[in-house]
């Protein structure tokens, strides 16, 4: 990573070679197979073939889609007479009203890890309140005593407001006491309509070339970060100016390489929210989120912006007061690249290109704190 100092020709190459391994590993995860999927499907009728065959549904909202048929149709008319369904509609006028499809599997094999996918839609879905009132799908596990549990992880995915055909998965790892699954797409408390076009569910292992690669990948990731290490502590642990700029450095990647369960405990502690479900921070499948949606900002956001802020600051002081050069500047912004790349290699964690844009502008924050200080009245 880079060593903030002024400009050198090593500087260059330092910036390449970090741009170049987060490329690289970005791409290993977003497309090399994690795991291997099982050809055995869980689900019974998964894409609707046979109509609602085998799911449970809400008596009011749901409504099957025929490619053959104009509009939509009764699911009670139609399921047992009528094959081809091409989807599930799910819809809502009612912001108290629960809506949904589901199917039991049993039974399960606690400790194995299972691939839920889904094809989904959205159009015009009003949210409530609470991050769980919306349209989303889950995968519930129940207990012995015959109740979900909701504090693991469950859901697939929280979908926004209206949004084109997409599909999703996510690894879940049966825990120890689970009697039983259910795959549940809902409109919970919300307004709306959710489009459902096929359900999967196989099971699946990790792929031991996958670790073997990830681990190669990981140790060239580690000779770097100490080759970079060596090099920044002879330019910079003897001026104690540059002190800020190493424990910045050392923060910034403290929580960086922090596991998502006690990044969340700390933030908890820091910022208690009162939510009835708690964070799901056992994330299976590691990829890289490409999208250029800036995400919400909450309280771990709100640190990545203060953190970066601080960054620009110190290499200011490091340079006693000076404005950072261009090239300290770029040294910044592929530090945050990294930082957000070595994330990948973290449990839980979950990296996305909008943590970048969040923390560049923590980057320029500090920037404009270093041009308003350096005005002749305040220095």
């Amino acid at each position: 990573m880079p060593t903030f100092s002024s400009h050198k020709p090593s500087e260059s190459h330092i910036i390449i070679a970090a741009l170049f391994l987060s490329v690289v590993t970005i791409a290993f995860f977003n497309n090399y197979p994690q795991f291997i999927s099982e050809p055995s499907e869980l689900l019974e009728n998964p894409s609707f073939e046979f109509g609602l065959e085998h799911w449970a549904y809400s008596k009011k909202g749901v409504e099957l889609y025929f490619s053959d048929l104009p509009n939509k149709v009764n699911p009670d008319d139609l399921e047992r007479r009528v094959h081809g369904a091409t989807a599930v509609s799910l819809t809502s006028n009612d912001s108290n009203s629960f809506v949904s499809i589901y199917q039991f599997i049993t039974p399960v094999t606690p400790g194995r890890l299972v691939k839920l996918n889904s094809t989904l839609m959205t159009n015009n879905v009003v949210n409530g309140s609470a991050t769980w009132e919306t349209a989303r799908v889950v995968l519930l596990a129940f207990d012995q005593s015959d109740k979900p549990r909701y504090d693991r992880p469950h859901v697939l995915i929280n979908l926004p407001e209206s949004s084109d055909w997409a599909q999703y998965e996510r690894i879940f790892e049966i825990s120890a006491d689970t009697t039983k699954l259910q795959v549940a797409a809902q409109l919970t408390h919300c307004q709306g309509q959710l489009l459902v076009k096929s359900f999967s569910l196989n099971p699946v292992e990790l792929n031991p070339q996958f670790v073997q690669y990830r681990l190669w990948l990981l140790s060239v990731w580690l000779g770097f970060g100490v080759w970079i290490t060596v090099k920044a502590v002879r330019s910079h642990i003897s001026i104690r100016s540059d002190w800020f700029l190493i424990f910045t450095i050392l923060g910034i990647l403290s929580g960086v390489l922090m596991p998502e369960s006690l990044k969340e405990t700390l933030g908890q502690s820091v910022w208690p929210t009162k939510s009835i479900l708690p964070i799901e921070h056992a994330e299976h499948l590691r990829t890289f989120k490409l999208s250029f949606t800036i995400p919400v900002i909450d309280i771990y956001k709100l640190g990545h912006i203060v953190t970066f802020t601080f960054l620009p600051i110190s290499v200011w002081v490091g340079n006693r007061f000076r404005k950072p050069k261009p090239q300290q500047i770029m040294q910044m912004l592929v530090f945050a690249i990294c930082s957000e790349t070595l994330q990948l290699f973290t449990v839980g964690r979950g990296p996305q290109l909008g943590d970048v844009f969040i923390d560049s502008f923590g980057i320029l924050l500090g920037l404009a704190v270093t041009i308003f200080c350096r005005r002749p009245n305040l220095i």
